[in-house]
């Protein structure tokens, strides 16, 4: 999930273009996750999938996560173990994801990701 949505970024550090980019357009498609599963929760805490779920994370064994994170759920509604089969999950996880960013000087700048999907699994 986080490979594409911080990918865009790569673009800024494009200093030879000497713009700035104004709109940037991905193309890909939900191979992994969200709604490719059987099964789904909303958080691994409490999950009755936790047996068969090979993503299932206990977020509540390591109190530094629970302090940072689960404390404050209530204050920016982000479930940092949220379920990753969750219909909401929506975004690219193809293996070769394309962009294309236009810059304030009319310059295009098509971009190619290519990742594992054991890198992917790791986001």
């Amino acid at each position: 999930m986080g490979a594409q949505s911080h990918s865009p970024f790569r673009f800024i550090k494009l200093g030879w273009l000497n713009s700035e980019p104004v709109e940037v357009t991905a193309y890909g498609s939900l191979e992994h996750y969200g709604k490719n599963n059987a099964f789904r929760g909303t958080k691994c805490r409490g999950c009755e999938h936790k047996e068969k779920c090979k993503f299932f994370w206990d977020i509540t064994k390591d109190q530094r996560l629970v302090d940072l994170y689960v404390k404050n759920e209530q204050h920016d509604g982000y479930i940092r173990d949220g379920c990753v089969w969750s219909n909401e999950i929506d975004i690219s996880t193809s293996e070769c994801p394309n962009y294309l960013c236009k810059w304030c000087n009319c310059k295009l700048f098509p971009h190619h990701l290519h990742y594992s999907r054991r890198m992917a699994d790791c986001f």
